[in-house]
């Protein structure tokens, strides 16, 4: 994985989220640090199953190595406005309450949401799309630059032309051993200076098949990096991997 201002991980980084899986995970977190300052982590619906949503704060602290675990809401980083939305049931109260909440902003430059807008880059092995018509209308009113999601690892990659002028990515990294899904990440730049995507998804990272006793590993992460900043001087290695389902 290449060095970047912002390392975005959009959740599902464990199997059923007990604290062995979080602890690998924030492990992690760590080892790769030098080559990220900033690194966000949206919690998926994987995530969640041991503690479950009502102790998201619990999860948070489980993950110190992240520089940011947001829950719903709007927060700033290197510049850029973000709103976030971590996994909820998609015809649930606290899902319609969340995104009554955010649509409220606007200026937005990055959606992080776990599951994807219904209808963009949502579509199963199984040919179901699993998109969220809430999180679709959420993107239709705020009109984020960038709206960046995972969970249907199918459907790993970026769109233009899901809505009108917002880049939708996918960026489920995956190698899995039954449905043989390998996927890459993406490398985004941003434009401070002029507030724009400078180059949308122009480098990918490739991610290696690397299945070992039946155990997978998963990444929704996405990298940033600003193209008006100074040169990195990070250096560039691969980062160590995180098992998943093991």
């Amino acid at each position: 994985m290449p060095p970047a201002d912002i390392l975005i991980h959009t959740g599902d980084f464990s199997h059923r989220g007990n604290q062995g899986e979080f602890q690998a995970f924030n492990h992690w977190l760590g080892e790769v640090a030098h080559l990220y300052p900033v690194r966000i982590v949206v919690l998926g619906n994987h995530d969640m199953m041991t503690y479950g949503r009502r102790k998201f704060p619990k999860m948070a602290s489980l993950l110190p190595n992240a520089t940011h675990v947001p829950n719903v809401g709007l927060f700033e980083v290197c510049g850029l406005r973000m709103l976030s939305l971590p996994y909820l049931n998609y015809e649930s109260v606290a899902m319609q309450t969340a995104i009554a909440t955010l649509s409220e902003h606007s200026d937005i430059d990055l959606l992080l949401t776990h599951a994807p807008a219904f209808g963009v880059l949502d579509l199963s092995h199984s040919q179901i799309q699993c998109g969220c018509a809430a999180i679709a209308e959420l993107v239709r009113v705020v009109r984020p630059k960038c709206h960046l999601f995972g969970h249907v690892h199918e459907e790993n990659g970026f769109r233009h032309n899901g809505f009108e002028g917002v880049l939708s990515i996918n960026s489920s990294l995956c190698d899995h051993p039954v449905t043989g899904i390998v996927n890459a990440g993406h490398l985004v730049a941003f434009d401070l200076q002029h507030g724009a995507i400078a180059s949308c998804c122009a480098v990918d990272v490739h991610v290696d098949a690397e299945v070992e006793a039946g155990v997978a590993y998963r990444f929704d992460d996405l990298f940033l990096r600003d193209e008006e900043g100074p040169e990195s001087s990070k250096e560039t290695r691969a980062a160590p991997r995180i098992p998943h389902g093991a």
